[in-house]
């Protein structure tokens, strides 16, 4: 996933109906969405913990997405792509082993 699908992921499951109200929940100011929202800035790694938290999902699997929609060269993408299809098939294997994540 990419930045801008992971903001349009959070307002779904949050029901928040602005990018305002999503700043707040982030707690970044409304501009720092806007950047996100047009390529000018992504997720450091603390947002992207937040936005796991939030999501309930690996914050590893957001840094992952993250650090790929960053990559500058086939070999930097190349990695993060393994990284985040690794942590994806991690959790596949967890689920359907009925294992579920601590709180």
């Amino acid at each position: 996933m990419k930045t801008i699908d992971y903001l349009d992921a959070l307002r779904a499951k949050l029901r928040l109906t602005s990018d305002y109200q999503l700043a707040k929940r982030l707690v970044v100011r409304h501009q720092t969405i806007s950047n996100y929202r047009t390529g000018r800035s992504t997720f450091d790694h603390v947002i992207s913990s937040r936005v796991a938290a939030l999501l309930e999902i690996e914050p590893v699997r957001v840094i992952a997405d993250v650090e790929l929609e960053r990559a500058t060269t086939t070999e930097a993408r190349s990695v993060w792509e393994k990284i985040a299809n690794g942590v994806a098939a991690g959790v596949l294997v967890a689920v359907g082993a009925g294992i579920t994540p601590p709180p």
